[in-house]
């Protein structure tokens, strides 16, 4: 279970400050009239970097490095920390990350494919496969380039990754067959797009809500798995696999409540949970292939 806990993009100290709008306001008026609109790097252009966006950038560095000679702390701005691009990228240690999870699911897909059609779970272990790939795949995206539009579809596809994951879970303790699936899908895909339809057409996005929901979901499945680990500990060999998955993503989670600044301007709490979720995505294809 990959749960993405989210964090706001809002106002902080950085962008409230007086010398840090000054800078924003001042290259502005120099660097993003009329004819400076194709000035900006090829690479930057192709990632939809802005003008105004690319001054926000410099401002942010140019506003830490003063405050960093002052002796102040580094300070977050926009609910971000300042991280330093790499070849457009805005977060590259979480875009490395999340490819490495996204890789953990593609090389498993001869063995996802290799499992006989008889199996009662094997269109949903497939359908585990595509869920977790293309969350990742939108991970990678999202901290590439931090955009309305990338920050929901992020959000919708891990939100999708924890709920199937409940439903694969249920599938596999009730031993649903073919019409069970069918059914409880019947049942949870209307919360889904009540979730998504809530968050998508709000006139804000409700992280709180977001989280809350994920949480919860997520809740349900450890504290399944958790049960049918105990129950199962004496008669089958891997049944300690899904209690130290869950275990270890709740430890992986704990990094979120760090929040420092990032480490060469690329490695912040949020990156070494993504880095963390890396051996758990082998550990659950382990559990699946043997079951």
């Amino acid at each position: 279970l990959l749960l993405l806990i989210p964090t706001a993009a809002q106002a902080s100290v950085g962008d409230r400050s007086f010398a840090y709008r000054d800078c924003v306001d001042k290259c502005m008026v120099q660097e993003c009239g009329p004819r400076h609109e194709h000035d900006l790097p090829v690479i930057l252009q192709l990632l939809r970097w802005s003008c105004p966006e690319n001054c926000e950038y410099g401002c942010t560095h140019r506003d830490t490095a003063d405050r960093l000679e002052r002796g102040d702390p580094v300070v977050q701005y926009y609910g971000k920390w300042p991280f330093t691009r790499l070849v457009g990228m805005q977060e590259p240690a979480s875009v490395l990350f999340s490819l490495l999870n996204g890789l953990g699911h593609w090389v498993h897909r001869k063995q996802v494919l290799a499992i006989p059609t008889s199996y009662y779970l094997q269109p949903l272990i497939l359908g585990y496969f595509i869920v977790g790939l293309n969350t990742w795949i939108w991970s990678t995206i999202f901290h590439m380039r931090d955009t309305s539009l990338t920050e929901k579809l992020d959000y919708f596809s891990a939100g999708l990754a924890v709920l199937y994951a409940t439903y694969l879970t249920l599938c596999r303790l009730l031993r649903l067959g073919s019409r069970g699936q069918r059914r409880l899908a019947v049942a949870l895909i209307p919360l889904y797009l009540f979730h998504i339809g809530y968050l998508g057409l709000s006139n804000s996005f409700d992280y709180g809500y977001n989280m809350t929901a994920n949480v919860i979901v997520g809740l349900i499945h450890n504290l399944l798995w958790l049960t049918w680990s105990f129950t199962n500990r004496n008669r089958l060999p891997y049944a300690w696999i899904p209690a130290v998955g869950v275990v270890a993503i709740t430890m992986a989670m704990s990094l979120e409540l760090l929040d420092f600044p990032p480490l060469a301007w690329a490695i912040d709490a949020h990156s070494l949970w993504h880095l963390a979720t890396v051996p758990l995505v082998w550990l659950w294809y382990r559990f699946l292939l043997a079951d």
